[in-house]
């Protein structure tokens, strides 16, 4: 577990109540993540609330539709390499990272 502070990241109070900015970046990690390890370590990612979680698997998709070798890299067969959840559903999942 590390922390990256996303210091232009903005919370959108009263409308999606989410962090688009901090979403793309979770994005870039889970893209360095899949890069550097393929699907070696399976990696965990646990937002803090619903709205995020949804922000985070958009920002997600759009990535690997844009990035082919990404795609191949992530894809699921089976075990699942990554999942991104609310910490609400998180309970009892176990990854690598």
């Amino acid at each position: 577990m590390r922390f990256i502070h996303v210091a232009d990241g903005q919370y959108d109070r009263g409308g999606s109540r989410t962090n688009r900015i901090e979403a793309k970046k979770v994005v870039d990690l889970i893209a360095e993540h899949f890069k550097k390890h393929g699907q070696q370590f399976t990696l965990g990612v646990i937002t803090l609330s619903f709205a995020q979680e949804e922000a985070v698997l958009e920002e997600w998709e759009k990535r690997k539709a844009s990035d082919p070798d990404l795609a191949a890299l992530a894809a699921d067969e089976g075990n699942e390499p990554l999942f991104i959840k609310a910490l609400e559903k998180v309970q009892g999942d176990e990854r690598d990272l």
